[in-house]
């Protein structure tokens, strides 16, 4: 009424069905953008795809003022085909919306399952060379003992003590293979950030405690445990005095507890709801992130705590429920 008095009057009716048409719309909107899928893509896209219904609005409205003032039956009718032709391709641009939203989190998903993979890739190639360096030290065991003896039957003790340190350092085995709780994905996970916590001079200990099997989704543990033991990597790097990690998984009663403790240096950055926030620079790019963290262990109806009351100690504890009856 305000932009255009002149041309518009009150009609009770169709004041009332043009309320309850948009209290639909909105309703379908919001069906529509508290899907999580619809969460995950950058808030961006969503302000763009706001303009394109705003744009049809104002285009429609002028349409609309032109027909009403040329006052004949065939603009009205022209304008009436013209708000159904730029509805329909407002439905439309949203469905294409939608599917950006799914083909976002199948990248996503396929990400995943692409690192699993790797890992679990990565965590044979050890077991293989820890067998095979295994093989070899039993195949030279007897010939370095009948060196030994020789050396030892001579009294040259000096002989023995550089012989065994060279069979330590040249055939010592790489104690890789920390975890053996069967579970491939935990143990795959735990192996190579042992191995990147061991070359940068981190103390890293583990207390695993789960079967082969879980009631969870292979990706979604290979999310939640890869992105803690990543954070919990880079924040000891930054720490100038003792580096350490403590890793803890039970599994009790169809429960999963993940536990990792670590040091770190600096402030941490919390949301307005408590949750912890990446202090990563590329976002987008980087992995997976902190909220998908979050909306795995949703899955489960689970809690993630994060307690950091000790100094430059941070904890944080994760739990998953399983099917319950």
């Amino acid at each position: 009424m305000l932009y255009c008095e002149k041309y518009a009057y009150i009609q009770s009716v169709g004041s009332f069905i043009s309320m309850i048409l948009f209290l639909v719309v909105i309703f379908a909107l919001k069906k529509v953008f508290t899907d999580e899928e619809i969460k995950e893509l950058p808030a961006k896209y969503s302000i763009l795809l706001v303009l394109i219904p705003t744009g049809s609005i104002y285009i429609m409205n002028n349409i609309f003022m032109l027909g009403f003032t040329a006052d004949d039956d065939h603009a009205s009718f022209n304008s009436a085909i013209t708000a159904i032709i730029l509805f329909g391709m407002n439905i439309l641009i949203f469905y294409i919306y939608m599917k950006l939203a799914d083909d976002l989190c199948l990248r996503r998903m396929t990400s995943i399952y692409e690192q699993q993979l790797e890992l679990c890739e990565r965590h044979q190639q050890e077991r293989e060379i820890s067998i095979l360096q295994l093989r070899d030290a039993k195949h030279n065991m007897k010939n370095n003992l009948v060196s030994i003896l020789a050396y030892a039957e001579n009294r040259d003790y000096e002989k023995i003590i550089a012989f065994v340190n060279e069979v330590l350092g040249t055939g010592g085995m790489a104690a890789t293979d920390i975890s053996h709780s069967g579970n491939i994905v935990i143990d795959s996970l735990i192996s190579y950030w042992f191995m990147t916590a061991k070359q940068e001079n981190i103390e890293f200990s583990v207390d695993i405690c789960v079967p082969m099997i879980l009631p969870f989704k292979g990706a979604d543990i290979c999310l939640i445990l890869g992105n803690l033991l990543e954070n919990a990597v880079e924040a000891a790097q930054k720490v100038e005095g003792k580096r350490y990690i403590k890793t803890k998984i039970k599994y009790d009663k169809n429960n999963l507890l993940v536990f990792v403790s670590n040091s770190y240096k600096g402030t941490l950055m919390k949301t307005k709801d408590n949750r912890l926030r990446t202090t990563k620079s590329d976002v987008e790019n980087h992995g997976v992130g902190l909220p998908s963290v979050y909306r795995a262990v949703t899955k489960y109806h689970g809690t993630v705590v994060i307690d950091d009351s000790k100094p430059e100690c941070f904890r944080i504890r994760v739990l998953l429920y399983g099917n319950q009856k």
